[in-house]
């Protein structure tokens, strides 16, 4: 019987494995993964994922689609040569968005080896002030027993004037000053049950009336929506929203 020498298929094998990298067409990206930090002020956040064309066959990117439509991302341009670098450009429209954010990035390409590589913008927006709690209840029968929203202001903020504006009726906000420009309490007391009452006596709140909630569709009785303004530096002004319900 005759043997068949195995020395072709072994040299076919190291041949490939020899060539086969230089066959391979990838973009490969400094850093897929980017943390970029938010400032109070920020309206966007911008990002360049920068690439090389590591392969010896040119890359088309065919596609850029971004997790979220507060994101955006387009490429330099949309074919890169062996040895060729670009960078994607990424900016996220931060919005009302607060806390951390991930956002990905699929960019899609015509090379067999590397069809699509997914990246990533992870942030932190921090909050110009927060509430806590912000909604105050009580049920139908309590005691009128005032409760206690606490605001906290981010440290450092250009302060200017701090105001609150009750929308509603029934309830009573006092503003508490605790530490200047970093903490106010707004103390909230129930008042009758009469669509008339509004809040009196306090020159830090503005009021007006409005109808009561429809009871059988709710089950609310008397609401108050309380705005808390923070004015700033150059115009500015942050703010927030807040409830006291009854039902």
């Amino acid at each position: 019987m005759k043997k068949f020498s195995q020395f072709p298929l072994w040299t076919a094998c190291a041949l490939w494995l020899a060539f086969a990298p230089s066959l391979r067409a990838d973009l490969v990206f400094d850093a897929p993964t980017q943390t970029i930090p938010a400032q109070w002020s920020d309206t966007k956040i911008s990002a360049a994922y920068k690439f090389k064309n590591t392969g010896a066959q040119a890359v088309k990117i065919t596609d850029v689609q971004t997790s979220c439509g507060c994101t955006v991302a387009a490429p330099d341009k949309t074919t890169y040569a062996p040895g060729e670098s670009g960078a994607i450009n990424v900016t996220f429209d931060i919005g009302d968005r607060l806390g951390r954010q991930r956002k990905e990035i699929t960019v899609t390409t015509d090379s067999p080896s590397q069809p699509s590589i997914v990246l990533t913008l992870l942030t932190s927006v921090p909050a110009a002030m927060t509430i806590q709690p912000e909604v105050l209840y009580w049920r139908k029968g309590d005691a009128p027993t005032p409760k206690t929203m606490t605001v906290s202001i981010l440290e450092g903020l250009p302060f200017q004037k701090f105001d609150v504006q009750a929308t509603g009726d029934g309830f009573r906000v006092d503003v508490k000053e605790v530490q200047h420009a970093l903490r106010y309490d707004l103390v909230v007391t129930p008042l009758g049950l009469s669509p008339s009452a509004t809040p009196a006596g306090n020159s830090n709140v503005k009021s007006a009336a409005s109808p009561v909630p429809n009871a059988g569709a709710t089950g609310v009785i008397q609401r108050v929506m309380i705005q808390v303004l923070v004015y700033l530096g150059g115009d500015q002004a942050k703010s927030r929203v807040a409830y006291a319900v009854r039902f």
